[in-house]
């Protein structure tokens, strides 16, 4: 779980720090969910709050298509990322302290 929070975390990093002419693609959430939905039958997988208050999400298809968007306070959203094989993964459970 914390190797997918730093990939998160990075992520967003990363789309912040991009110049202008290098950013990703923008715009409303529900226009952009709509689309992926449409376009990918992709569907919410999870998502998270990041420090700076942005949240991050990622879906995904049945047919392996995912995607990583993130949502600034400002309302603004953005594609991070996308691409193929993704598979579902159950969280490790944590082992219980001997008291």
């Amino acid at each position: 779980m914390r190797g997918l929070i730093g990939t998160i975390i990075v992520g967003a990093i990363a789309l912040a720090t991009l110049p202008a002419a290098a950013q990703q693609v923008c715009g409303e959430r529900s226009a952009i969910l709509d689309q992926l939905k449409r376009e990918f039958n992709e569907t919410p997988a999870g998502k998270g709050l990041a420090s700076n208050g942005a949240v991050v999400e990622f879906l995904s298809s049945a047919a392996g298509t995912w995607t990583m968007l993130v949502t600034f306070p400002s309302g603004a959203t953005c594609l991070l990322a996308a691409g193929d094989n993704w598979r579902d993964q159950q969280p490790a459970r944590v082992a219980e302290r001997a008291t």
